[in-house]
């Protein structure tokens, strides 16, 4: 089953009004009605997190060239992005006891500045993975998620900020 983080004026929706806002916004990035991007987080781990920031800046560097120099307008106006689709993986913590639940276990993200995004996206959709990993790493312990935010594209710049500020304190 399928869960769904809370939008962020508060308002709570269920999983599948979620999925079907989320249809929606893909279908209109599909058909060019509405800019929209696929980012998908699979960055190394052991990045040094004082890169994250900058990376997210090169990114943001990247789309302003594009918006401004690619070729033909079609293309230039391409970039200009109203939302991003970001794709990342969470965790919760788990036992053997069968009484641990999604519920009761506090999500966490591999990465920091997913917290960041979380907290700036206006939609969030979790569903659980089922992977093989390998226990010697106690990976078999973790319960994993895939989560899908829905993240407007003017807010890069202030997330990228906010990560760096995290960094700083």
């Amino acid at each position: 089953s399928s869960s769904s983080s809370s939008s962020k004026k508060g308002k709570r929706k269920n999983s599948k009004n979620v999925a079907e806002e989320l249809q929606r916004l893909y279908n209109e990035g599909k058909s060019g009605k509405r800019q929209v991007a696929l980012l998908i987080q699979e960055r190394l781990i052991n990045l040094p997190p004082a890169l994250v920031p900058v990376m997210y800046g090169e990114l943001q560097k990247d789309l302003e060239w594009a918006r401004k120099n690619e070729e033909t307008g079609a293309l230039r106006n391409s970039f200009k992005l109203k939302d991003l689709i970001y794709l990342t993986r969470a965790y919760y913590e788990t036992s053997d006891s069968k009484t641990d639940s999604t519920n009761e276990a506090q999500r966490k993200f591999f990465r920091f500045e997913d917290e960041v995004f979380e907290s700036i996206s206006t939609l969030t959709l979790a569903f659980p993975l089922q992977l093989k990993t390998d226990k010697s790493q106690g990976l078999d312990l973790l319960r994993q998620e895939q989560i899908v935010m829905i993240i407007p594209a003017s807010k890069l710049v202030e997330a990228t900020a906010r990560m760096g500020m995290l960094l700083a304190s």
